[in-house]
């Protein structure tokens, strides 16, 4: 039985579905061309967005040509399907599962553009981070300006970074002794600065990270024996908290950060894995900032 595409099909397919109409009357390298320029106005569209020019002046020229570019596709669909020849044997692409996991890639690529460019969210799996963060919260980063792009283990892009990081700043990092393995930590040294941790506190370039008791608290469970005292830390204008173990001994340290790194601690003083153990966290290696977060 020969099959042969219905125009008006054709045009409402497209309106819904742009630009995978095209692939219903068998056109598929301009479904592919298309495709191609959403995906290259987008990441024009991500390059305005973390460079430093303003969107509002690129908006009316970007969204005059797609628009343009739609109403060409509209007739260009209605032609081609008009001129069609029946075919005894309709491309697998046509039908409707091959336009709809077309569609599904177009609807998903967006949602990889936002996660691998702008924010993305992560789960702690550990107590490192509290009292600030508790296992199993989800948090959110910032990632415009930290030059390490990507998302679902995928590295889409590096650069170096244009958005500079505090004392205090919660920061997501490939771990550095298994990049496939991703940490939390909170940002205390930056480069060139004087760590100094002794007696439990900490100073930073010869400055005294202050103080504040808060209250003290305990293990949850049956067999819990550790006491916490939970402080407030100030530095810098930014203040966070933290928790120590009145039960765990003091190691003291006093090093200075390297160029292009950085120093990070857990708020979880005694029950932390950082860079007292594994060194300093690169540059490269910082994936976003925390900017909030909710218990999942």
């Amino acid at each position: 039985m020969n099959w042969k595409p219905n125009r008006w099909i054709a045009v409402v397919l497209n309106l819904i579905l742009w630009p995978f109409g095209f692939l219903y009357v068998d056109r598929w390298r301009w479904a592919a061309f298309y495709f191609a320029l959403y995906l290259l106005t987008a990441i024009f569209i991500i390059y305005i967005l973390l460079g430093s020019h303003s969107f509002a002046d690129w908006s009316v020229p970007v969204l005059a040509v797609l628009l343009a570019f739609f109403l060409i596709s509209i007739i260009q669909i209605f032609i081609f399907a008009t001129r069609a020849q029946p075919m005894s044997r309709r491309p697998w692409y046509s039908r409707w599962y091959g336009i709809a996991a077309a569609f599904l890639i177009l609807v998903l690529s967006p949602i990889f553009i936002f996660r691998a460019f702008f924010h993305e969210p992560f789960y702690l799996p550990s107590a490192s981070m509290e009292p600030s963060y508790a296992k199993g919260d989800c948090i959110f980063i910032s990632k415009s300006g930290y030059g390490n792009y990507g998302t679902f283990g995928v590295t889409v892009y590096k650069s170096q970074a244009s958005e500079p990081l505090h004392h205090g700043d919660v920061v997501v990092f490939d771990y550095p002794l298994d990049p496939s393995q991703t940490y939390v930590k909170r940002v205390i040294g930056s480069p060139g600065d004087n760590i100094v941790y002794q007696s439990k506190a900490l100073w930073i370039n010869d400055q005294p990270v202050s103080q504040t008791p808060l209250h003290s608290k305990q293990d949850e469970g049956k067999f819990a024996e550790n006491t916490y005292d939970v402080l407030q830390e100030s530095f810098d204008s930014a203040n966070w908290q933290i928790q120590i173990s009145r039960d765990y001994p003091d190691k003291d340290f006093e090093i200075t950060v390297p160029p292009h790194m950085y120093f990070v601690m857990g708020d979880n003083r005694d029950n932390s894995m950082d860079s007292r153990h594994f060194g300093f966290v690169p540059e490269s290696a910082i994936k976003g900032k925390v900017v909030s977060s909710f218990h999942c």
